[in-house]
Protein backbone atom coordinates (compact mmCIF):
# COMPACT_ATOMS: atom_id res chain seq x y z
CA UNK A 1 0.00 0.00 0.00
CA UNK A 2 1.12 3.50 -0.74
CA UNK A 3 1.84 5.65 2.20
CA UNK A 4 0.57 9.25 1.92
CA UNK A 5 3.09 11.66 3.24
CA UNK A 6 2.97 15.33 3.96
CA UNK A 7 5.32 15.97 1.01
CA UNK A 8 3.03 14.10 -1.43
CA UNK A 9 -0.03 16.09 -0.31
CA UNK A 10 1.86 19.35 -0.63
CA UNK A 11 3.18 18.39 -4.08
CA UNK A 12 -0.31 17.39 -5.26
CA UNK A 13 -1.81 20.66 -4.00
CA UNK A 14 0.93 22.65 -5.75
CA UNK A 15 0.30 20.81 -9.02
CA UNK A 16 -3.46 21.34 -8.70
CA UNK A 17 -2.89 25.02 -7.92
CA UNK A 18 -0.71 25.44 -10.99
CA UNK A 19 -3.33 23.71 -13.18
CA UNK A 20 -6.10 25.93 -11.78
CA UNK A 21 -3.91 29.00 -12.42
CA UNK A 22 -3.25 27.95 -16.04
CA UNK A 23 -6.95 27.28 -16.68
CA UNK A 24 -7.87 30.64 -15.14
CA UNK A 25 -5.25 32.37 -17.30
CA UNK A 26 -6.57 30.71 -20.47
CA UNK A 27 -10.18 31.64 -19.69
CA UNK A 28 -9.14 35.19 -18.83
CA UNK A 29 -7.23 35.54 -22.13
CA UNK A 30 -10.20 34.23 -24.13
CA UNK A 31 -12.51 36.64 -22.34
CA UNK A 32 -10.18 39.54 -23.07
CA UNK A 33 -9.99 38.51 -26.73
CA UNK A 34 -13.80 38.40 -26.97
CA UNK A 35 -14.04 41.80 -25.33
CA UNK A 36 -11.42 43.18 -27.73
CA UNK A 37 -13.32 41.78 -30.72
CA UNK A 38 -16.60 43.26 -29.50
CA UNK A 39 -14.94 46.62 -28.91
CA UNK A 40 -13.37 46.55 -32.38
CA UNK A 41 -16.73 45.74 -34.01
CA UNK A 42 -18.38 48.55 -32.06
CA UNK A 43 -15.65 50.98 -33.17
CA UNK A 44 -16.04 49.90 -36.80
CA UNK A 45 -19.80 50.42 -36.60
CA UNK A 46 -19.31 53.82 -34.99
CA UNK A 47 -16.91 54.80 -37.77
CA UNK A 48 -19.35 53.67 -40.47
CA UNK A 49 -22.15 55.60 -38.78
CA UNK A 50 -19.91 58.66 -38.60
CA UNK A 51 -19.03 58.36 -42.29
CA UNK A 52 -22.72 58.00 -43.19
CA UNK A 53 -23.66 61.05 -41.14
CA UNK A 54 -20.88 63.13 -42.65
CA UNK A 55 -21.80 62.00 -46.16
CA UNK A 56 -25.42 62.95 -45.54
CA UNK A 57 -24.38 66.36 -44.21
CA UNK A 58 -22.13 66.94 -47.22
CA UNK A 59 -24.75 65.89 -49.74
CA UNK A 60 -27.68 67.64 -48.09
CA UNK A 61 -27.34 70.76 -50.28
CA UNK A 62 -27.62 68.59 -53.40
CA UNK A 63 -30.58 66.66 -51.96
CA UNK A 64 -32.50 69.80 -51.00
CA UNK A 65 -35.09 71.37 -53.30
CA UNK A 66 -32.61 74.02 -54.42
CA UNK A 67 -29.98 71.34 -55.02
CA UNK A 68 -32.38 69.31 -57.14
CA UNK A 69 -33.16 72.42 -59.20
CA UNK A 70 -29.42 72.91 -59.73
CA UNK A 71 -29.01 69.30 -60.84
CA UNK A 72 -31.96 69.55 -63.24
CA UNK A 73 -30.58 72.80 -64.66
CA UNK A 74 -27.17 71.21 -65.24
CA UNK A 75 -28.76 68.15 -66.84
CA UNK A 76 -30.85 70.34 -69.13
CA UNK A 77 -27.79 72.31 -70.27
CA UNK A 78 -24.93 69.90 -70.96
CA UNK A 79 -21.74 71.54 -72.18
CA UNK A 80 -19.18 69.80 -74.33
CA UNK A 81 -16.48 72.46 -74.53
CA UNK A 82 -14.96 75.34 -72.64
CA UNK A 83 -16.43 77.78 -75.15
CA UNK A 84 -19.95 76.42 -74.56
CA UNK A 85 -19.37 76.68 -70.83
CA UNK A 86 -18.27 80.32 -71.12
CA UNK A 87 -21.21 81.21 -73.35
CA UNK A 88 -23.70 79.54 -71.02
CA UNK A 89 -22.27 81.04 -67.82
CA UNK A 90 -22.32 84.53 -69.36
CA UNK A 91 -25.90 84.21 -70.59
CA UNK A 92 -27.43 82.20 -67.74
CA UNK A 93 -26.50 83.22 -64.21
CA UNK A 94 -28.62 80.40 -62.74
CA UNK A 95 -26.53 77.86 -64.66
CA UNK A 96 -23.34 79.43 -63.35
CA UNK A 97 -24.62 79.32 -59.76
CA UNK A 98 -25.70 75.68 -60.19
CA UNK A 99 -22.28 74.84 -61.67
CA UNK A 100 -20.45 76.51 -58.78
CA UNK A 101 -22.69 74.85 -56.19
CA UNK A 102 -22.00 71.37 -57.56
CA UNK A 103 -18.27 71.97 -58.04
CA UNK A 104 -17.92 73.33 -54.51
CA UNK A 105 -19.93 70.44 -53.10
CA UNK A 106 -17.59 68.00 -54.85
CA UNK A 107 -14.57 70.02 -53.75
CA UNK A 108 -15.65 69.82 -50.09
CA UNK A 109 -16.38 66.11 -50.44
CA UNK A 110 -12.88 65.64 -51.89
CA UNK A 111 -11.36 67.50 -48.95
CA UNK A 112 -13.21 65.31 -46.46
CA UNK A 113 -12.19 62.22 -48.39
CA UNK A 114 -8.54 63.30 -48.58
CA UNK A 115 -8.51 63.95 -44.83
CA UNK A 116 -10.07 60.55 -44.07
CA UNK A 117 -13.23 62.08 -42.62
CA UNK A 118 -15.49 60.73 -45.37
CA UNK A 119 -15.50 57.40 -47.16
CA UNK A 120 -15.64 57.02 -50.94
CA UNK A 121 -17.92 53.99 -50.56
CA UNK A 122 -20.95 56.16 -49.75
CA UNK A 123 -20.21 58.38 -52.74
CA UNK A 124 -19.85 55.33 -54.98
CA UNK A 125 -23.22 53.98 -53.90
CA UNK A 126 -25.12 57.25 -54.41
CA UNK A 127 -25.78 58.11 -58.05
CA UNK A 128 -22.30 57.30 -59.42
CA UNK A 129 -23.56 57.51 -63.01
CA UNK A 130 -24.70 61.13 -62.64
CA UNK A 131 -21.64 62.15 -60.65
CA UNK A 132 -19.26 60.64 -63.20
CA UNK A 133 -21.18 62.16 -66.10
CA UNK A 134 -20.90 65.58 -64.47
CA UNK A 135 -17.18 65.04 -63.83
CA UNK A 136 -16.47 63.95 -67.41
CA UNK A 137 -18.23 67.07 -68.61
CA UNK A 138 -16.54 69.36 -66.07
CA UNK A 139 -13.02 67.93 -66.26
CA UNK A 140 -11.85 69.63 -69.48
CA UNK A 141 -13.43 72.89 -68.34
CA UNK A 142 -11.70 72.75 -64.97
CA UNK A 143 -8.39 71.93 -66.65
CA UNK A 144 -8.84 74.97 -68.87
CA UNK A 145 -9.74 77.14 -65.86
CA UNK A 146 -6.57 75.94 -64.11
CA UNK A 147 -4.52 77.61 -66.80
CA UNK A 148 -5.79 80.93 -65.47
CA UNK A 149 -6.55 80.17 -61.84
CA UNK A 150 -3.68 77.87 -60.92
CA UNK A 151 -3.14 74.12 -60.47
CA UNK A 152 -5.06 73.90 -57.19
CA UNK A 153 -8.37 74.96 -58.75
CA UNK A 154 -10.82 72.18 -57.78
CA UNK A 155 -7.97 69.72 -57.15
CA UNK A 156 -9.91 68.04 -54.31
CA UNK A 157 -12.81 67.55 -56.68
CA UNK A 158 -10.43 65.76 -59.03
CA UNK A 159 -9.11 63.68 -56.11
CA UNK A 160 -12.68 62.69 -55.27
CA UNK A 161 -13.44 61.51 -58.79
CA UNK A 162 -10.10 59.75 -59.19
CA UNK A 163 -10.87 57.92 -55.94
CA UNK A 164 -14.38 57.14 -57.12
CA UNK A 165 -13.18 55.71 -60.43
CA UNK A 166 -10.55 53.61 -58.65
CA UNK A 167 -13.15 52.35 -56.15
CA UNK A 168 -15.56 51.44 -58.97
CA UNK A 169 -12.81 49.52 -60.74
CA UNK A 170 -12.21 47.55 -57.56
CA UNK A 171 -15.99 47.02 -57.14
CA UNK A 172 -17.40 46.45 -60.63
CA UNK A 173 -20.81 45.51 -59.22
CA UNK A 174 -21.31 49.22 -58.42
CA UNK A 175 -20.25 50.51 -61.83
CA UNK A 176 -22.95 52.50 -63.59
Amino acid sequence: MVEITYQMVLSTLQTAGILVGIIYYIFNMRNQQRTRNLTLRAQEQTLRTRHATIYHQIMYPALSTAGMKNILLLQANPVSSFEEYQKLTRSNNEFYVAWLCMCNLYEMTGIYLRQGVADVEFFAMHQPHWNLRFWRQAKPIIYKLRERLGPSHYRNMEYLFDSLEKYLEEHPELKP
